[in-house]
């Protein structure tokens, strides 16, 4: 239910941004995991590119094993007028964004919301797992 709820909440957004702007913006959207089990992650989102493919731009999917190229999507999207869409399944990358704040400015997550662009979240606790380094976490918050 939980599941269902969050994208819901996340394609009405979605909608909402489609009725504001001009649908020349690209997405992106990381299934990497944070509270809810991966295969949930990746079919629901999944099912979230599909429905929103051909009414923007671009939708670019990436699994949690190709995060690098997630930030290189970030990187490449940031300053090139558009305001492109990153949707996280809870988890926010730490190739955008460093575990502890160890880069308090300018970090790929910074520069992207400050070039105009959005971050949507589809969990409850979004700088959860960047607490602490993921090696060392003790407790696993997904159900």
């Amino acid at each position: 239910m939980k599941t269902t709820y969050s994208i819901a909440l996340a394609t009405f957004t979605l909608f909402v941004v489609f009725a504001s702007f001009a649908l020349a913006f690209d997405v992106a959207i990381s299934t990497q995991a944070g509270w809810w089990s991966q295969g949930a992650a990746d079919k629901e989102l999944a099912a979230l590119a599909d429905a929103i493919k051909g009414k923007v731009g671009s939708v670019t999917l990436f699994p949690a094993d190709k995060q690098a190229d997630l930030a290189t999507w970030v990187k490449n999207n940031t300053k090139d007028g558009e305001n492109d869409i990153l949707i996280l399944a809870g988890q926010f990358p730490n190739t955008i964004y460093q575990p502890g704040n160890a880069q308090a400015d300018d970090s790929l997550a910074e520069i992207f919301l400050d070039s105009g662009n959005t971050i949507l979240n589809t969990g409850d606790i979004c700088f959860m797992s960047l607490m602490v380094e993921e090696p060392t976490r003790k407790v696993d918050y997904r159900p």
